[in-house]
């Protein structure tokens, strides 16, 4: 099975920082829609074998400059999912 291990670093970033990224919604929609867009402003990083992936998670959560870079990421993509939501609990349009 090929994996990107990405997704589970910028989710373990998401969920940690949640509380701090001051979205107006946190609804799974919303958090899902962060979580993608951020992926897609991430290079990918695959490993085809389960036992690989905490080496290559741990090797880019060692690196400060990295996780300042996948943090940016996220905060940029709750931002721009907050302003824009698309689920069903967003405001009204005027």
């Amino acid at each position: 099975m090929v994996r990107n291990i990405m997704e589970l670093i910028i989710t373990s970033v998401y969920e940690q920082h949640e509380n701090e990224l001051d979205m107006k919604c946190t609804c799974e929609q919303c958090r899902n829609d962060v979580l993608a867009l951020a992926l897609n402003r991430t290079k990918p990083r695959y490993i085809t074998n389960e036992a690989h992936g905490p080496y290559v998670r741990a090797t880019i959560e060692s690196d400060t400059q990295e996780l300042i870079h996948l943090l940016a990421t996220v905060t940029q993509a709750a931002s721009f999912v907050s302003d824009n939501p698309q689920c069903t609990k967003r405001p009204p349009k005027r």
